[in-house]
């Protein structure tokens, strides 16, 4: 066994205290330089607060959405040069992830660092990853190969350092400090158990868990059993922010020890780098091992890692924890707050990250487009409100003053109405554009879509008429509307947005080349039982910025009593009326896309759960879920981009997978009545 000389140790006879910090990072795929300013900035911050040990989230050298760049020759070797440039505070400890090449072969591996006497970076070795993440959005297995346990190999730096790489832990002249990397935890074999049996008093788990409503209270449960099974102090990091374009994560750092979160970090922060700090008490984590590791054999119990002989880690007093901020996660309709916040640091990372001026929006009126509206000035508000000095952050009123004034330039909406549309929805978009400051423009679409049934006529037989021509006399005025609003968002720079939700974009309800033309589809991931409610909330509750101020939205008022219409018939029109009750459409999806279940489980669930409507309805309604799911999957291979917000998605790239032709499970359908 080598050892590594490295003073960052303090008398561990007479310490027992170790202070700690988690850091949540917004990275940006194959922006080495920028993420590197970005792990400094983390380390030098611990620092400041007393830490030294810091932990980073998962592949922060590179980012984790490279996805392909992965493939790439050279990636690993630019990934380990910009990891030796970095300045580290001499004696810090830092855990920092990256993709490295070993073997031919590529892993996700954390590098355990500490900084020199000159600052510099010195790697005392690395931890690669043993379970990838292979289901719901993610496709580790793609670029990595999963690392073996209890197997510790060696790798060659470009120094000409040779340090340890596998399954390694770290003892710090008796502290000892292993790993589990993101998915490790989230698997039933779990490496906590066997870093238990070696003795293990800190558990680091730097991660890039995506956001998913109620997905956080599942961290928080293993991070404290982590730490309480396992006799070890347990820190997690994770990024935060729409790192590649799609999946947004929430960050959300922990510390526990002894079974309790003792540090909680910002969730959804709009800040690039957010740091927590906790001192831990090793001897009561130790107390567990005492306990339970009574019956352990010897070969479990012997070390087998890497040993530094040092001096300097254990503290000597105790670093203040910061007290927690973010009242909305207390509120009891979180899951509207973390889907409406999700959302708007999406938008304000693409705001960000593409350069562009701002958004364009057409504006219809309904539901939909007036909460995409709204999210787009509650990212406003929200990134407003972090950047404001406490002193300020009591005044609401002039944070909405601010933020109405600066969207007026950023977003961009127009109504464009046919010969159908209503003084009422004409009326509400001009209402919600003037209710959060942005600019807003009414166009008429009459004479274009005049012009294309014209040359229709022309060369048809009979003329079109809504009897015979329903589908086709829709689908031209949504698509007429799609030329006008690309054209303003090009002249201004700006992100055209599409405004489907997960429930129509599920069952094909939107038209190709029309509403669904956009760069962003930022409701596409939730469901439209969920974007009604969300939108009373906004107008009844209002999001919470402080422990005791909300910001309403009263403009959507105006939307929230009218029935979803496409208003695309000279006739009145229902959504619900053209699809299903949607409180049944999204309960079919659930148990398609979640609980995978066939069509005659489904039915005896709807049957027992929907009490108000016949089995013949429940039943046709089910037909025509499988009918329009099966054939609209070509239509979802083309939406924009969208992110992933309730626990199921239908995106064709990250989520969900089917084929563009299918016989629908036509014979079981037809045995259900």
């Amino acid at each position: 066994m080598k050892f590594f000389q490295v003073p960052i140790l303090k008398n561990f006879e007479v310490y027992m205290q170790l202070i700690v910090s988690s850091a949540s990072l917004n990275l940006i795929p194959m922006d080495f330089d920028g993420n590197k300013t970005k792990i400094e900035s983390a380390i030098y911050d611990a620092h400041k607060s007393g830490a030294m040990l810091v932990a980073l989230p998962e592949l922060s050298v590179t980012g984790y959405g490279c996805e392909d760049n992965f493939l790439m020759g050279g990636i690993a070797d630019d990934a380990i040069d910009s990891l030796l440039s970095v300045s580290i505070p001499s004696g810090m400890v830092a855990a920092i992830g990256l993709p490295v090449l070993h073997s031919n072969r590529m892993y996700n591996t954390v590098a355990v660092c500490v900084g020199d006497e000159n600052n510099e970076l010195k790697v005392l070795g690395f931890v690669a990853k043993q379970n990838l993440a292979k289901s719901g959005i993610h496709y580790e297995s793609r670029w990595f190969c999963e690392w073996n346990s209890g197997v510790i190999d060696s790798i060659e730096l470009p120094n000409g350092d040779v340090v340890p790489f596998g399954d390694c832990v770290f003892d710090f002249d008796g502290v000892r400090i292993g790993f589990e990397i993101c998915e490790d935890a989230w698997v039933a074999s779990r490496p906590g158990r066997k870093l238990f049996e070696r003795g293990v008093d800190v558990i680091i788990n730097p991660s890039a868990s995506h956001f998913a409503i109620g997905k956080h209270s599942v961290r928080e449960q293993f991070v404290k059993e982590g730490s309480r099974s396992f006799g070890a102090a347990y820190i997690y990091s994770n990024l935060c922010g729409c790192e590649a374009g799609r999946t947004v994560y929430d960050g959300g750092c922990m510390i526990a020890s002894n079974g309790d979160i003792v540090a909680k970090g910002s969730r959804l922060h709009f800040g690039d780098v957010s740091v927590i700090t906790a001192t831990i008490d090793l001897q009561s984590n130790r107390n567990t091992h005492v306990i339970s590791g009574i019956h352990a054999d010897n070969e479990s119990v012997r070390f087998t890692g890497v040993k530094i002989a040092s001096k300097g880690i254990l503290a000597e007093t105790v670093a203040p924890t910061l007290p927690y901020h973010q009242a909305w996660q207390e509120k009891p309709f979180i899951e509207h707050e973390e889907a409406c916040r999700a959302i708007a640091l999406g938008l304000r990372d693409w705001h960000k990250k593409t350069g562009t001026s701002g958004f364009a929006l057409s504006l219809s009126g309904g539901a939909d487009s007036g909460l995409v509206a709204a999210l787009l000035y509650l990212a406003k508000c929200y990134d407003m409100y972090e950047s404001m000095g406490d002193a300020s952050k009591g005044d609401i009123e002039q944070l909405v003053a601010n933020a109405k004034a600066e969207m007026r330039a950023e977003l961009d909406c127009v109504y464009q109405g046919s010969d159908n549309s209503s003084d009422t929805t004409m009326n509400a978009a001009k209402m919600i554009a003037e209710g959060i400051g942005a600019s807003f423009y009414n166009w008429s679409i009459s004479d274009l879509v005049e012009g294309y049934t014209s040359r229709i006529n022309e060369i048809s037989e009979q003329p079109l008429s809504w009897e015979k021509d329903d589908i086709a006399l829709q689908n031209i005025q949504a698509r007429v509307r799609s030329p006008g609003i690309w054209m303003l968002a090009n002249c201004r720079n700006k992100l055209l947005l599409t405004t489907g939700n997960l429930s129509e974009t599920t069952v094909g309800y939107f038209t190709m080349d029309g509403d669904s033309s956009g760069v962003i589809a930022p409701i596409a991931g939730v469901s439209k039982t969920r974007v009604l409610d969300i939108l009373g909330y906004l107008v009844y509750e209002g999001t919470l910025m402080s422990k005791n101020e909300s910001l309403k939205i009263p403009a959507l008022k105006c939307i929230i009593c009218q029935k979803p219409t496409a208003e695309l018939r000279p006739e009145e029109q229902s959504d619900e009326a053209d699809l299903m009750p949607f409180e049944v459409l999204d309960e079919i999806r659930r148990q398609v896309l979640l609980k995978r279940r066939r069509p005659k489980v489904i039915f005896v669930n709807l049957c027992a759960m929907f009490k108000d409507y016949t089995r013949e309805e429940l039943a046709s309604w089910l037909k025509k879920f499988y009918t329009l799911f099966n054939r609209s999957q070509w239509k979802r291979e083309r939406m924009a981009a969208g992110f992933h917000i309730e626990a199921e998605s239908m995106d064709s790239r990250t989520f969900s997978r089917f084929p563009m032709f299918s016989s629908g499970i036509s014979k079981e359908l037809d045995e259900l009545l």
